[in-house]
């Protein structure tokens, strides 16, 4: 096209707009929730972002890994907005680690940009099985390590 209308242009409305569908709704809903636990959780939630955009709303892999980093950023600005004045208990040092902060943000802009390159280069099928992999040895280890807690809380 040439970008002047013709007789042929289609015209939405809210409710015949393809992104505007109960599966948009349901995401949204379950997103915000998942966001909240991990937050709640002190965990960034990405993996069940990626998890809830590829099931419900069919994104490929990439779409919702990408979606799914702006979601825990947006997320984890809020959350440093809302502890950047906390403290420890014993009120001498901030709440927030920044020398972890600081080892660790170069590495994760590093990740980042090797995963994009890699992203590039191999089909969602291979970018789906390495997700599929990291999670769930993610979830694994995420699952022990909460029943460990749990247990030295019971007992």
């Amino acid at each position: 096209m040439n970008g002047t209308m013709n007789d042929t242009t289609i015209a939405y409305t809210m409710d015949t707009l393809p992104l505007f569908n109960d599966a948009l709704w349901y995401t949204t809903l379950l997103s915000t929730l998942a966001s909240l636990l991990a937050v709640g959780g002190s965990i960034g939630g990405g993996g069940m972002q990626v998890c809830l955009f590829l099931a419900l709303f069919n994104f490929g892999a990439s779409a919702a890994t990408a979606l799914s980093r702006t979601i825990v950023f947006a997320v984890s600005v809020v959350s440093y907005f809302f502890a950047f004045r906390e403290r420890v208990p014993s009120g001498k040092k901030p709440l927030i680690d920044y020398d972890v902060a600081l080892l660790m943000g170069p590495m994760s802009v590093l990740g980042s940009i090797f995963g994009v390159m890699v992203n590039a280069v191999v089909s969602d099928y291979i970018v789906f099985i390495c997700m599929v992999a990291v999670l769930g040895f993610s979830f694994v280890k995420t699952l022990q390590k909460g029943l460990e807690i749990r247990k030295k809380e019971l007992g």
